[in-house]
């Protein structure tokens, strides 16, 4: 983050929507509260849009990755969690300088 961003966070354990409208990631935590799993960040509203970054963690192995410059998400920023998985994802989300 340049020059004092602000940024807002959300946490999901499951598919949903954390931003509606154009945004930017700044940070995104995946941790492990049981099996691990695969998710998705995508641009869109309802897990329609493009996938920007996925990826997969196993137990007790956490993901955690600050982007710089951030990833524009221009519809929405919308987290998707495969079924039956135990991870919880955590973004970190706001506007531009």
């Amino acid at each position: 983050m340049s020059g004092g961003a602000s940024v807002t966070g959300k946490v999901l354990t499951s598919d949903g929507l954390a931003y509606s409208g154009e945004v930017y990631l700044y940070h995104l935590l995946v941790t492990s509260i049981g099996t691990g799993g695969a998710w998705e960040v995508n641009d869109s509203l309802d897990d329609s849009g493009t996938d920007l970054w996925g990826g997969d963690v196993g137990p007790n192995v956490p993901y955690d990755k600050t982007f710089s410059p951030p990833i524009k998400f221009a519809t929405g920023l919308y987290v998707d969690i495969a079924a039956g998985c135990g991870i919880k994802v955590s973004v970190g989300y706001g506007g531009l300088d």
